[in-house]
């Protein structure tokens, strides 16, 4: 039996399709059941924490508010995803409050996807308004950038990076938690 894992362009979400190919036709019952848990174990087992498709910072090209590139993205240790502006409230005044010096001394960058957003009301109030912030916000305008990352209504993702790579994922729904959670040991 070999078992061939797809992730790629079909993963959205977190999902994968993994195909289980049997190299002669099943010839029993318990063949197939046997494939079949063994599929199962392998899906969850790999996706139980349902990170985004890997990524690099770097790759990402991210620019904030004042069209400035995000620098040195290989020191950046967390990534704080937001895709409703409802979540984003969560964190956006203490964000405001303490400052860039806060989010670099975390290694921390927030990234707001407002794909959703008419281009004429970004243009003449958004950008503006955010322009105003005390904090970089680098901003996924298309919605290429998480358009098939993991989402949870209400909640903040925040992924910790290795080498600008993925490697474990929360899920915030409040400053508190992401202050807990990007505090050095």
């Amino acid at each position: 039996m070999d078992i061939y894992i797809f992730p790629g362009p079909f993963c959205t979400g977190g999902n994968i399709i993994i195909s289980v190919y049997i190299n002669t036709l099943i010839q029993s019952p318990m063949r197939s059941l046997i494939s079949f848990l063994l599929c199962l174990s392998v899906s969850s087992a790999l996706f139980a924490q349902n990170l985004p498709p890997d990524f690099t910072l770097a790759e990402l090209g991210l620019k904030d508010q004042h069209e400035q590139v995000l620098p040195n993205p290989g020191d950046v240790e967390w990534l704080l995803v937001s895709v409703e502006k409802s979540a984003h409230k969560l964190v956006h005044e203490p964000l405001n409050q303490r400052g860039a010096e806060w989010l670099k001394s975390r290694q921390l960058v927030v990234l707001s996807d407002i794909s959703g957003m008419p281009s004429l009301i970004t243009k003449l109030f958004a950008l503006p308004k955010m322009r105003k912030y005390k904090y970089p916000l680098y901003l996924d305008r298309g919605g290429e950038l998480v358009s098939s990352w993991p989402k949870r209504e209400g909640q903040l993702m925040l992924l910790h990076l290795k080498q600008g790579h993925p490697v474990s994922v929360q899920w915030i729904q409040s400053f508190d938690q992401l202050q807990q959670a990007t505090e050095s040991p």
